[in-house]
C-alpha cells in the first residue's frame, strides 16, 4: 500500500463499548481510536482470509476428546490419513484414562485447513476444541453462562459478566474450577 491516502468514515459506538476502545487502544499505546480501529480491522481481514481464502497458512488443530468413543480415534486417524500433504505433525498427550489431547501441525490453503479442522471437530466424541465449545459445554455441564473470546476478539479466552452478587460469582468460580478440572 504505497502512499495510500485515507478515508474518513463515522462508526456510532454505545459509550460503554467506545470507554473500553479507548481503554483498550491506552493500554496497547495507541495514538489515537483511528489507528487501533485499522488494526482491528486488519486483523479481523486476516483471520478471513485465513479462514476462507486461496492463501496458504500454517497453524494448529487442537482437539480433546475421549478415546474410549467406539470408533473415533479410527475416525481421527483416517482424517488425518486422507490429508497427510497438509498434516506435518501430531502430538497425542493422555490427559487423563479417558481424554486425549490432540494438537495438529498443518501447513497448506486456508480452506483446505477449515475442511480438515471441520471434519476432526464433528466427529462423534470429539469434546472441545475451541473457546465456543469450552463455553457452550461450561453452561451445559456446570449452568455457568460465558461469552466466548471470539467475539469480542480474544480466541481463546472467555468472559464472565461481573453485574451479580458476589456469593453468584463465588459460585460460578467454583464451577468453572470444577468444570476444567473434569478437562484433565
Amino acid at each position: 500500500m504505497k502512499n495510500e491516502t485515507v478515508t474518513r468514515f463515522s462508526i456510532s459506538l454505545a459509550p460503554s463499548l467506545l470507554k473500553q476502545l479507548d481503554e483498550m487502544a491506552a493500554e496497547k499505546g495507541y495514538d489515537n481510536r483511528s489507528l487501533a480501529v485499522t488494526d482491528m480491522i486488519r486483523n479481523q481481514l486476516v483471520e478471513h482470509r485465513q479462514k476462507t481464502g486461496a492463501a496458504d497458512i500454517a497453524g494448529t488443530i487442537t482437539l480433546v476428546y475421549d478415546h474410549h468413543k467406539p470408533h473415533l480415534q479410527a475416525t481421527l486417524t483416517g482424517i488425518q490419513h486422507d490429508h497427510h500433504d497438509v498434516i506435518l505433525s501430531t502430538v497425542h498427550v493422555h490427559l487423563d484414562h479417558h481424554n486425549c489431547l490432540e494438537v495438529l501441525l498443518v501447513r497448506g490453503q486456508a480452506s483446505v485447513i477449515r475442511k480438515i479442522a471441520d471434519e476432526l471437530t464433528t466427529a462423534k466424541g470429539v469434546k472441545i476444541n475451541n473457546d465456543e465449545d469450552f463455553v457452550i459445554a461450561l453452561l451445559d455441564e456446570e449452568g455457568v453462562a460465558a461469552v466466548h473470546g471470539s467475539a469480542f476478539i480474544y480466541p481463546g479466552h472467555f468472559r464472565i459478566s461481573y453485574a451479580t452478587s458476589t456469593e453468584a460469582l463465588i459460585e460460578a468460580c467454583t464451577r468453572i474450577q470444577r468444570f476444567c478440572k473434569n478437562l484433565r
